[in-house]
């Protein structure tokens, strides 16, 4: 995926416009009118987690953004995270997060993917001025084909030292109840998602909320 016309400039403009940019990494992307942003594929993402069994209000604001992205001739890419919600994201918990069993988390992800397949239909069905494409995508496609070992041999790319300064596991940390291995090992899983996405679909820039 990529436009031959650079948007990303004209997409964080008007994000910056509407009062909808809390934070950039890096900070640099906002000098001189995002001018930086300029030398990045035209292709965004977002992450869904399934961890409900649909869609709720805290995705609204983001799934905007990724239809609002192709309306400046952005590919948008939302990422069904049906293999990170086995691993369970510990940011902004104080204690191990509950993971639901395969099979819920399965149903759920089917949903929400059916869901969100749905959705950028009927947009592309009602904007015909939107440039880019929609896409979703389940990020279980590339984790769930990884043996074991072939997960250790990515691991040796990571530092345990770096790893434990992230701001979520200091906290834990710190806190004295700790995190189990399964949410240390999360932020690998999730840099491999950013892995596929560049190498796959040349996107390296993410929309939260």
């Amino acid at each position: 995926l990529a436009s031959k016309v650079n948007s990303i400039k004209q997409f964080c403009a008007d994000l910056a416009d509407r009062g909808l940019i809390a934070s950039l990494h890096p900070a640099y992307l906002s000098n001189s009118d995002f001018a930086a942003a300029s030398a990045l594929p035209d292709v965004v993402y977002a992450g869904f987690d399934p961890t409900a069994p649909s869609l709720h209000f805290g995705h609204l604001i983001v799934l905007a953004n990724l239809f609002r992205a192709t309306l400046h001739g952005c590919h948008a890419i939302a990422l069904v995270g049906r293999a990170t919600a086995r691993v369970g994201d510990p940011s902004g918990h104080t204690s191990d997060r509950l993971v639901a069993p395969e099979e819920v988390v399965d149903e759920n992800a089917n949903e929400m993917k059916s869901v969100l397949e749905n959705l950028c239909n009927n947009f592309t069905s009602d904007y015909a001025e939107a440039r880019g494409r929609l896409l979703v995508v389940d990020n279980a496609d590339w984790h769930l084909k990884m043996s074991s070992l072939q997960f250790l041999d990515i691991c040796r790319n990571f530092r345990v030292g770096e790893m434990l300064r992230m701001g979520t596991v200091k906290a834990r940390m710190r806190s004295g109840v700790g995190l189990s291995c399964a949410e240390f090992l999360y932020q690998i899983f999730q840099s491999y998602d950013w892995y596929r996405l560049s190498r796959d679909y040349n996107c390296y820039f993410q929309v939260r909320a």
